[in-house]
């Protein structure tokens, strides 16, 4: 975990984005250093730098390119290490006679076994679905006046006549959401 922590705490890539490519980014653009050679702010994938972005910033492409960044971030180094951790953890509970880690996590907990987590968890997926929905509803709304009222890049509808809510889009919406209400 030391190594694989490590990795992610001391990764130091950066975008580059214009200003424009910042819109709605007023508020937060001097904390990003200006690039010498590109002339571009410097972005961090980390969590000061992203979540303000991926809130407040307009333009959409920006937002899924600092998505996709962040969920391919220390990909190359951490991989080997967390299949090694899962390889050790299937090993371990089976020299102690279980069938799997999860079988030996789960015997002295009050679920009592994997299968009882996977049903207890699914009664929660069954139930908050409806909620999940509606709120994803209320936030597709939002996108889809954007777009007709011309408020959004032509990247986000990624060239299509139909609106869709991306993953990119939702931190930038749900902010919009809760300060609207």
């Amino acid at each position: 975990c030391t190594a694989f922590c490590a990795t992610i705490n001391e990764h130091d890539e950066y975008l580059f984005f214009t200003e424009t490519e910042l819109d709605g980014m007023e508020d937060h653009i001097d904390r990003f250093a200006i690039d010498g050679k590109t002339q571009k702010r410097k972005i961090g994938l980390k969590a000061p730098d992203t979540l303000p972005l991926l809130k407040f910033c307009k333009n959409a492409k920006t937002r899924r390119t600092v998505m996709v960044a962040l969920s391919k971030k220390c990909q190359v180094e951490n991989t080997p290490r967390f299949v090694e951790v899962i390889r050790l953890r299937d090993e371990c509970a089976k020299l102690l006679g279980y069938e799997n880690h999860a079988d030996y996590m789960c015997e002295t907990k009050m679920v009592g076994s994997p299968q009882r987590a996977e049903e207890f968890l699914l009664e929660l997926v069954d139930a908050y679905e409806p909620i999940r929905k509606r709120e994803l509803e209320l936030l597709l709304d939002m996108k889809q006046k954007d777009v007709l009222d011309g408020n959004v890049d032509s990247d986000a509808t990624g060239g299509s006549k139909s609106v869709t809510l991306d993953p990119w889009d939702i931190p930038y919406y749900t902010r919009r959401y809760k300060a609207e209400c």
